[in-house]
């Protein structure tokens, strides 16, 4: 693949980014970076899994989303941790001692499997 066709995708990917999306009459803006946890790098694999607003990721829920997510790319503890954060509107840090040890029960017998 030449230089140039690679820099046209990597405009192309940034742009798509920045587009608003219409689903079924309803516009989202890309704006689950908005959320706590929630850098480009993760947006882009929520919106390359089909999960394109901060609606969809709280319908799917955080460990729905992982399991789609890994399906594409590797998915660890903390990615996990960062989606219920982004979910309940706090940092990875803040996660009650609960949730965080039925993230890591899951991510134990379903992820890292």
């Amino acid at each position: 693949m030449s230089f140039v066709l690679k820099v046209e995708m990597k405009i192309i990917k940034i742009l798509f980014n920045l587009i608003i999306l219409t689903v079924k009459g309803d516009t989202f803006k890309m704006e689950l970076m908005e959320l706590p946890n929630i850098g480009l790098e993760l947006q882009k694999k929520l919106i390359e899994v089909g999960i394109i607003s901060t609606k969809q990721l709280k319908e799917i829920g955080a460990k729905e989303a992982a399991i789609q997510i890994k399906l594409k790319h590797d998915v660890c503890l903390h990615m996990l941790y960062a989606l219920e954060g982004a979910i309940q509107g706090v940092r990875k840090p803040l996660l009650s001692k609960e949730t965080k040890e039925d993230l890591k029960k899951f991510y134990s017998e379903v992820i890292s499997k």
